[in-house]
């Protein structure tokens, strides 16, 4: 573009100068538009300029309820959905709407936006489907979500975002409101990092002392269902996002859960440090050499090496065997989802076999510290199945997987080496089962002359 008077060009600085930024912007888009047919469009989140092509139309295309869009969907998705380079979004060229409303005419898009939705899970509330408040449709999941909820209003204005019988409600988490404050950028369309499917505004949330958001039936699930696999861990009591051991005095249903767990943990630790001397691991060179991972930390070292299950019938932990050591303490990454029968985990005080060899009864504790011998090998048995057979781990690892080692005759069995036994007793060959006696005993070198 030149000057009417001097013929010279007028630069970009100068037509911005004398327009205005806004108004250059206008024009210079309205120009490139009419230039290219029509086929440029504004990104409605970050107002980047895109030159839209159409796509090829797939009929065979699907909503995210998995469900297959009819013809003129299909078209209009191939048509109208543009994807913005820059912030990702996907939008509609027709109506300017983002996220781009798949499945929706661009009108019934507009109604949508405008409409009361219900905060759990976005559903249009009418008079036919209101549920237990305004903002609540009356879906079933919906309602049993509003019941665990806080009906508090913030002084924001906002409803409360927390849970029923919270001390305290958290902070508001929408991100428009004047009064959002979030270490960690957390707000209502934040996917809670637990279970990754919802926003933390589809479902009341608790604040944990590290200050992560997370859903409150998320945590509680997460803490009540506790470990994966036979071996107690406790990477369930860990934040999902920041690894520290969660706290959530402000919720009291959350914190007794934790608090139960914690218990738990601390009495694993004490039997781990015991087992450890009995052991004799507490003379590991790693524990005194310097450039160890593991130098003067007898406590991680022993919950690295040494392994604890739940008995099935008294609900209490009880040793299990020794295991390599690990990176974490309290996170088991040996093969942790493998299934297996929770009846099987019995302690040495509820799998007592009649007539059975050894001592399987304590003169001074009865039957609570009573461990048996693996009856197949020299190792300290961790499983009691059929109600009559004591397997080690590595055995009943065997077992499963098609390697019967129950079906083995004696002489195809391992040889016990006295000088390396690990059950430091005299017994029988392997293939026959023997009760150990009481561990406490056996710890204080009570009783082993009785072996």
């Amino acid at each position: 573009m030149k000057c009417i008077s001097c013929q010279s060009l007028i630069s970009r600085n100068d037509k911005i100068q004398l327009l205005g930024n806004a108004e250059y912007e206008r024009l210079d888009f309205e120009i490139m538009e009419a230039l290219i047919g029509g086929r440029i469009h504004e990104c409605p989140n970050c107002k980047e300029k895109i030159v839209f092509e159409k796509g090829a139309i797939d009929y065979n295309i699907k909503n995210d309820k998995n469900e297959k869009l009819s013809k003129e969907a299909a078209e209009h998705y191939a048509e109208n959905r543009c994807r913005c380079p820059r912030c990702k979004i996907d939008f509609c060229t027709g109506c300017k709407l983002g996220p781009y409303h798949i499945g929706k005419t661009c009108e019934a898009a507009k109604q949508y936006a405008v409409a009361k939705r219900c905060k759990y899970d976005d559903t249009v509330i009418s008079n036919k489907n209101k549920g237990p408040a305004d903002d609540v449709c009356n879906n079933l999941e919906c309602i049993t979500t509003y019941k665990t909820a806080c009906t508090k209003v913030l002084k924001c204005g906002h409803k409360c975002w927390g849970c029923k019988g919270e001390k305290t409600c958290p902070p508001c988490i929408e991100k428009t409101c004047v009064n959002y404050v979030n270490k960690y950028d957390q707000d209502s369309g934040s996917y809670c990092n637990i279970c990754f499917t919802e926003g933390l505004g589809n479902s009341p949330v608790v604040l944990l002392s590290c200050n992560h958001y997370v859903h409150f039936k998320c945590i509680e699930t997460r803490l009540k269902k506790k470990w994966v696999g036979p071996k107690i861990t406790f990477n369930h009591c860990l934040c999902p996002q920041c690894n520290s051991w969660v706290d959530c005095p402000s919720v009291p249903e959350i914190q007794d859960i934790i608090v139960e767990n914690k218990n738990l943990f601390d009495t694993i630790c004490k039997m781990a440090l015991d087992r450890l001397k009995f052991e004799g691991l507490d003379k590991d060179a790693r524990l005194t050499n310097p450039n160890s991972k593991w130098y003067k930390n007898n406590l991680q070292f022993a919950l690295n090496s040494i392994s604890y299950y739940m008995c099935y019938e008294c609900k209490k932990p009880y040793f299990a065997g020794l295991r390599e050591c690990g990176e974490n303490p309290i996170v088991d990454n040996n093969n942790p989802n493998r299934e297996y029968d929770p009846k099987d985990l019995i302690c040495g005080a509820h799998a007592n076999i009649a007539g059975v060899a050894g001592i399987s009864e304590c003169k001074i504790r009865g039957k609570d510290f009573i461990e048996y011998k693996c009856k197949f090998c020299c190792n300290i048995a961790s499983w009691f199945c059929w109600g009559s057979t004591h397997f080690c781990e590595d055995c009943h690892a065997r077992q499963c997987k098609g390697d019967y080692v129950s079906k083995y005759s004696r002489d195809k069995l391992p040889k016990c080496n006295p000088a390396k036994c690990p059950v430091k007793v005299k017994h029988p060959d392997n293939g026959e089962e023997f009760a150990l006696g009481c561990s406490v005993c056996r710890n204080n070198n009570e009783n082993v002359k009785n072996f």
